[in-house]
């Protein structure tokens, strides 16, 4: 298996999350002779507090939008970070709790339409979900996630932003 300590990109890794099977599950995945470089960390990152000044890189792979505490994290991140570090993150940035604007709904319902109906498993039209289902069947998705642009540019300069569209495919997909 390769991973950024077995190809010499990094010297170590922490891994946090707040799900102990999450992390099982992990750790399961990390070759026994890398174990030694890779340390995974159960921990709410709404509260927990990071090393300062110790990582050279910190990545956030779409996770973000299940946090609520945004200037807590991100106050945090950069305090993590040791000088010269980056941080790189891949997270969905729209709509909080999946409250769709109506030009995406009906863009998203147009493209629905073009489908064949063998590939939309019976859905024939996309509806806003109200917001309190969605908190109901899942309270941190997508709890701030229109507002973490905002809450990490204050922290943060671009070095690079690539856009990756989700305004049409989240609602559709």
């Amino acid at each position: 298996e390769r991973n950024a300590c077995s190809i010499e990109l990094a010297t170590f890794i922490d891994g946090y999350d707040i799900a102990a099977g999450a992390i099982e599950a992990a750790r399961d995945t990390i070759p026994t002779a890398q174990r030694d470089h890779v340390n995974f960390i159960e921990a709410d990152l709404n509260e927990f507090a990071l090393p300062t000044k110790l990582y050279d890189v910190i990545f956030a792979p779409s996770s973000l939008h299940h946090l609520d505490k945004l200037e807590y994290i991100a106050s945090n991140v950069r305090a993590a970070l040791a000088p010269g570090g980056i941080f790189v993150m891949h997270e969905y940035v729209g709509p909080s709790l999946f409250q769709w604007a109506d030009v995406q709904l009906d863009a998203a319902n147009e493209e629905l339409a073009k489908l064949p109906p063998e590939k939309c498993n019976g859905v024939k039209r996309i509806y806003r979900p109200p917001a309190d289902k969605t908190r109901r069947s899942s309270p941190f998705e997508a709890v701030r996630s229109d507002d973490i642009l905002p809450v990490f540019e204050k922290h943060f300069d671009y070095v690079e932003r690539v856009e990756l569209g989700g305004g049409l495919l989240q609602p559709l997909l």
